[in-house]
């Protein structure tokens, strides 16, 4: 029974296909994450490239809705109707508009 009492053995040193499995296994995770990288930035460069043009035009596009529904609708207030027009009290005054051929 003296052997079941026996130290453990120490670890034997790893072989070298275990050393070279190990690398092996590295170099494959470090060039899946830089194919994950890329695939990433591919993806927010065309997401970009989409996003650009709708970001240039959508003001234009919300700047002609604006123009063409300002004499229908009152955007402000929502009303159905335009607002009154504004008249300067100076285009009441009729002293300035004289003709002197008369």
């Amino acid at each position: 029974n003296c052997d079941s009492h026996s130290p453990p053995s120490a670890p034997l040193p790893p072989s070298s296909t275990d050393t070279n499995a190990a690398r092996s296994k590295k170099r494959e995770e470090h060039l899946q994450n830089l194919r994950e990288e890329r695939l990433r930035k591919q993806r927010q460069e065309k997401i970009l490239r989409r996003a650009i043009p709708i970001l240039l035009t959508l003001p234009w596009f919300i700047g002609l809705l604006w123009t063409s529904l300002h004499p229908i609708v009152s955007i402000i207030t929502g009303e159905l109707k335009c607002r009154g027009q504004y008249i300067d009290e100076n285009g009441l005054d009729v002293h300035r508009h004289r003709v002197e051929s008369y």
